[in-house]
């Protein structure tokens, strides 16, 4: 797999009060803390977790996803002569306005607790769709190089987008970096301490994710 990293100066916002917390008072007027009614919501099987960030699929968009899947449906070993690629955006601080949301068990899934997620073969390179991708210079630096084509709006389907994730999660429990350079440094530590095994289960999850992918007929999966 290949990353790149980006790098961005962001400077922490003072936490806000959800609307939900903001606007709780009992019959009398008074206050309700946001520890009450959390233990409140427990109490009734909600439980606050991440969303679960679906894609802003077109009927068009689904089509060409399920198009692409049921192309590549008897591959299995075939993806572990692919090369894949992505970049990601890595910031100083950590975002305390991430959003959470009040569900229950088994409701990760329900059109109501969901967002959506902005997104912008032969031994080959596969690539999104993302501007730095499609733009002329990495074509032109690309030339000779077999390219994979590669459905719109479809990170669901690249192992590559979970391990962003698992070093984003590694950086949360590190001391923040002072400077670019320290966070360049703490990116590619983390990239080289994934250990090649999970590098290649991730690959051989690609199978799975292209029968998920032709279960939902084009639509978002769970990945």
């Amino acid at each position: 797999m290949i990353g790149a990293f980006a790098v961005k100066r962001w400077q922490p916002r003072k936490p806000r009060l959800p609307p939900f917390f903001s606007m709780c008072k009992t019959p009398w007027n008074v206050p309700i803390s946001t520890r009450t009614v959390s233990r409140r919501l427990v109490e009734s099987g909600l439980h606050s977790r991440r969303p679960l960030r679906t894609l802003a699929l077109t009927p068009q968009r689904r089509r060409a996803r399920l198009e692409w899947c049921r192309a590549r449906a008897t591959w299995m070993t075939e993806w572990r002569n692919v090369v894949f690629s992505d970049e990601s955006r890595f910031c100083f601080f950590n975002d305390s306005q991430r959003i959470r949301v009040w569900r229950r068990r088994g409701e990760r899934s329900n059109p109501a607790v969901t967002v959506e997620r902005p997104t912008a073969r032969q031994r080959g390179i596969m690539q999104d769709n993302a501007p730095p991708h499609t733009a002329h210079i990495s074509q032109h630096d690309l030339r000779g190089v077999q390219m994979l084509p590669w459905p719109a709006y479809s990170p669901d389907l690249s192992p590559i987008e979970y391990v962003w994730d698992v070093i984003g999660r590694r950086l949360q429990t590190l001391p923040l970096p002072r400077t670019n350079d320290q966070l360049w440094e703490m990116l590619e530590r983390e990239w080289r301490t994934i250990p090649q095994d999970t590098m290649r289960t991730l690959i051989d999850s690609v199978p799975r994710r292209v029968s998920w992918g032709i279960v939902a007929r084009g639509g978002s999966t769970s990945y």
